[in-house]
């Protein structure tokens, strides 16, 4: 009589579990992995929405400066007042308390401070850390030379991951009007 032994293939169950175990791993690095993915691209695009918007504001106060004439700053640098080619006083100022800039217009004659403010300009997902205009040839009537403002800024997120985030910006405008 002959005995003979049935070898059955497959796995055992130490090799399952050892498989099922490194599928684990795996798949939970893969998954941390993504997550930290999609949480890194929400942070990038609230930081491209925070420099748009701070490249939109930017753009608006330098149109209105290449116009402007008759430009004086406040002691601190922190607010800027001119005349617009509308010949209305225009003040642009930093707003510590909100965090943002503050736009207001006047009539023909009237001194800027007492202009209201009329809008931010700034959205609420931005934070303005730090604003300075710092104005060169301002006071150099007649010197056939057009004024010089450089806008200095901080700018960061409003809400969640990036706003430990700080952005520091700096421009200068020159005015298309010669100081006659």
């Amino acid at each position: 009589m002959k005995l003979s032994h049935s070898r059955q293939s497959g796995f055992t169950m130490i090799e399952l579990l050892i498989t099922m175990s490194l599928f684990g791993i795996l798949s939970a690095v893969v998954a941390g992995t993504f997550i930290n993915i999609i949480r890194t691209q929400k942070t990038l695009m609230r930081l491209i929405e925070a420099n748009d918007n701070a490249s939109l504001v930017i753009e608006q106060i330098a149109r209105e400066i290449r116009t402007g004439h008759e430009f004086s700053a406040s002691h601190n640098d922190e607010e800027l007042c001119f005349t617009n080619a509308k010949d209305e006083r225009v003040r642009y100022r930093y707003d510590n308390d909100a965090k943002t800039i503050v736009r207001a217009v006047g009539g023909v004659m009237d001194s800027c401070s007492s202009l209201r403010d009329q809008n931010a300009l700034i959205s609420n997902d931005v934070r303005i850390q730090f604003l300075k205009f710092y104005l060169h040839g301002a006071d150099s009537r007649g010197d056939n030379m057009p004024t010089l403002v450089t806008l200095v800024f901080t700018l960061s997120g409003g809400r969640g991951l990036i706003e430990n985030i700080e952005i520091n910006l700096q421009t200068s405008i020159s005015s298309r009007i010669l100081d006659s």
